[in-house]
């Protein structure tokens, strides 16, 4: 699993955060549900194409922020889970 960043400077209360989740060619078509929890929000996508993009609200406060990115697996695939630091800055 592949967790990509854009744009890579967030600025605090101005900038959202894009999370890409792409999962790698195995062979045959990936498919399943991805989950983005961050600041006690969870939010899901099913991949398409074996992606799925998630544009988060803007922090609030500078710091590192904590994401943890889940895809819960398939009949084929199994469930992985990743943790991604987005920092966040004036």
């Amino acid at each position: 699993m592949t967790v990509t960043r854009t744009p890579q400077v967030i600025h605090r209360g101005q900038t959202k955060p894009v999370l890409k989740v792409a999962l790698g060619k195995v062979g045959f078509p990936v498919t399943g549900l991805v989950k983005v929890g961050s600041r006690g929000v969870v939010r899901a996508k099913e991949l398409t194409d074996g992606v799925a993009t998630f544009t988060l609200p803007a922090y609030g406060s500078t710091g590192e922020k904590a994401v943890r990115v889940r895809y819960l697996g398939s009949d084929l695939t199994e469930a992985l889970t990743q943790r991604v630091v987005i920092r966040v800055v004036r």
